[in-house]
């Protein structure tokens, strides 16, 4: 149903014929490793990697054999260029933890990284061909943390860690295996050191926190931190800011290194005086991969970087003899992604949404055809109101409107000056808030709810990384302007469900934050918003000691009915009161989007829980089990039912006589 070439890192070697060759890995099921001639932008080979969906880190060791680190499944991948062979290394812990994060190679050979969830760090020997645990490298060992980067100085043979959700600076000395925090006191209130490149005796660190693309500066050897000078304006700062994946390594020619901020332009970092200054060449985006090459090219004289930029893994080049930048479009393959949610559309059609690569599929059960839209974000929910699809998107808690009468038309960072409107089109995002005292970044909009009669949009989230504390939007979809924003209204807890009936909107908290924090609360509540009011006129906890309610659906009797855990309950609005309960499938553990309900055309109730479709009678409340390998569920004008699961990436038409049935014989 969904489809796209989405890939986070890429890296510069030679294959066997002696090219020079970037090396990415498209996210997919399963993932592919593709290589892409840098001479004439040609996808060149593809590998599929079997058993994971993706790769954080990608890395051409010192010895030219390349490295994958994958997650879903925490395998680390080495693809060898000279015989082409790809083999799957396992995992690095007995932990089996799912992510291994950006790895890095030393002079030898070895490679060394960092995982989620346990936060250790690993060494793997090529000659020796084996694992060994480097053990913890955080502080906190109750927690979920991770190891977002590692990097190497070989003039000290010192490892050194970005590490989350208990944001660390970890030093840790490969000749001893003594280890430090450097992470200053002032830089504990961030989410993690995202990315990290160590170079001339400091460290260059970004931080996971309000602003992501801020970087600091820190001496190696001291910890203490050094202050810039932005070359631009002639004034004395500690941070900079730059939006690519780190910086490149130091030029061959020059003791300076280089990234693209913001406004897509190459910067330049001088070693010798701790400057930085914007340099008159666009790469059209953030940096995701860096290698200097000699390119056999007149028109690159010397040395060239080159390497990926964005998340398309498009192809740029800078030369900093000539100061000139290019970029190349690539075209690589589509990869089958996995389905997210699924909605069904006011036009009979359904729509799906991908992760963690984004698009759209829109599926027409009159022709049986799919679309395959592009450009669209991670959806983590989906509602329609009237015509108009809204989605819910990660990261930053970002909501678009997609207007199905009109042609699709995302944009591309390729073609800024694309004179079109944009559709879908982002409306708002709740990342911040400077006028709520308190506020913490939002980033996952998993609660979508609306109303064509009132004319809003409802959206409840999931704050970053290490934050408590969610967030109700409601937003005029006829005057649009700013949504009005309501933080914190079940304290120190998430918004992921919601509903609206009558005025109200019925919400379902979690007590789960962002990853990594421990929750405050134990229980999750219902709560009831009165939109004229603009407050919290009730709540209640309908399944005590079940930690979230993730999904809520106006019933065909008119009450509000959810899934809490394996709890199935139904609320009365007249009375405020629980009226039906039963743990249907008591081993079930919600956190944040298990489960879907919706009503069928013969009047009961359909839903998907422990990736199960069922059925309850609207009467007796009875459930009856009717499929397995179902993780949501939709229904089209037929009364024909749509789910996924087994496998995720592809969607199932379900024809069910009593639905079918009913939908014919109105």
């Amino acid at each position: 149903q969904v489809r796209k070439a989405t890939m986070m890192r890429g890296d510069v070697g030679v294959d066997k014929n002696g090219r020079h060759v970037i090396y990415t890995v498209l996210m997919g099921a399963p993932a592919v490793l593709s290589v892409v001639d840098v001479a004439t932008g040609d996808v060149v080979a593809n590998h599929p990697l079997p058993d994971t969906s993706g790769a954080w880190g990608v890395l051409v060791s010192t010895d030219g054999t390349v490295y994958l680190g994958a997650y879903n499944q925490g395998y680390l991948y080495r693809f060898d260029p000279k015989t082409e062979e790809l083999k799957n290394l396992g995992h690095p812990f007995k932990t089996n933890d799912t992510v291994l994060y950006p790895p890095v190679a030393t002079a030898d050979g070895k490679v060394y990284g960092g995982s989620y969830p346990s936060g250790h760090a690993y060494e793997y020997d090529p000659q020796k061909e084996a694992f060994r645990d480097l053990g913890d490298m955080t502080t906190v060992t109750a927690k979920e943390r991770w190891i977002r980067v590692t990097v190497h100085d070989p003039k000290t043979n010192k490892l050194y860690f970005g590490i989350g959700n208990q944001p660390q600076l970890v030093e840790y000395d490969l000749d001893n295996g003594q280890k430090r925090d450097l992470l200053p006191p002032k830089y504990k209130d961030i989410t993690s050191v995202y990315d990290l490149n160590v170079e001339g005796g400091r460290l260059f660190c970004r931080k996971e926190s309000h602003n992501p693309f801020e970087y600091f500066v820190l001496n190696a050897e001291t910890g203490e931190e050094v202050m810039l000078t932005n070359a631009d304006t002639g004034e004395t700062t500690n941070v900079f800011l730059n939006a690519s994946r780190g910086l490149s390594p130091k030029s061959p020619i020059a003791n300076k290194m280089y990234y693209s901020a913001l406004d897509r332009h190459m910067y330049e970092y001088n070693l010798d005086n701790n400057s930085f200054k914007k340099l008159d060449a666009n790469v059209q985006g953030p940096i995701t991969g860096y290698s200097w090459v000699k390119l056999n090219d007149p028109a690159w004289p010397g040395h060239t970087l080159v390497g990926t930029v964005g998340n398309s893994g498009q192809m740029y080049k800078f030369g900093p003899e000539t100061g000139k930048a290019e970029v190349t479009p690539i075209e690589y393959e589509g990869q089958p992604v996995n389905i997210h949610d699924i909605e069904s559309g006011p036009d009979g059609r359904i729509y799906t949404g991908g992760y963690l690569a984004g698009n759209m599929g829109i599926f027409d059960p009159a022709t049986s055809k799919i679309e395959h839209m592009h450009g669209s974000g991670q959806t983590e929910g989906l509602v329609f109101v009237g015509n108009k699809l809204y989605m819910g998107v990660y990261p930053n808690a970002r909501i678009y409107e997609y207007d199905t009468d009109k042609p699709w038309n995302p944009g591309s960072v390729w073609n800024m000056d694309d004179p079109q409107p944009r559709n879908p089109q982002q409306i708002f995002s709740l990342q911040d808030n400077p006028d709520i005292a308190g506020f913490t970044n939002q980033d996952r909009p998993f609660g979508m709810a609306g109303s064509e009669d009132m004319g809003s949009l409802f959206a409840g989230t999931v704050p970053k990384n290490g934050m408590l504390g969610g967030a109700l939007a409601v937003w005029d979809v006829k005057e649009r302007g700013e949504p009005e924003v309501h933080w914190n209204i079940v304290p120190d807890q998430s918004i992921v469900a919601l509903a609206y009936k009558d005025g109200m909107v019925y919400g379902g908290s979690s007590v789960y934050g962002g990853m990594g924090v421990t929750p405050k609360a134990k229980e999750a509540e219902l709560f009831v918003w009165d939109v004229a009011k603009r407050e919290k006129v009730f709540s209640v906890v309908p399944a005590p000691g079940k930690p979230a309610i993730c999904q809520l659906h106006v019933g065909p009797d008119g009450n509000i009915w959810g899934l809490a855990g394996g709890v199935v309950f139904v609320f009365d609005p007249a009375k405020r009161g629980i009226i039906y309960s039963k743990d249907e499938f008591p081993s079930v553990a919600s956190r944040y989007r298990d489960g879907s309900l919706i009503t069928g055309k013969d009047g009961n109730v359909y839903g998907t829980l422990a990736n199960k479709l069922f059925r309850i009678d609207a009467d007796t409340k009875k459930l009856t089990v009717l499929a397995t390998g179902a993780e949501k569920v939709a229904q089209d004008k037929q009364g024909r039912l749509y789910t996924y699961g087994s496998p995720i990436t592809e969607m199932h038409q379900i024809e069910l006589p009593e639905l079918v049935g009913t939908a014919d014989k109105e």
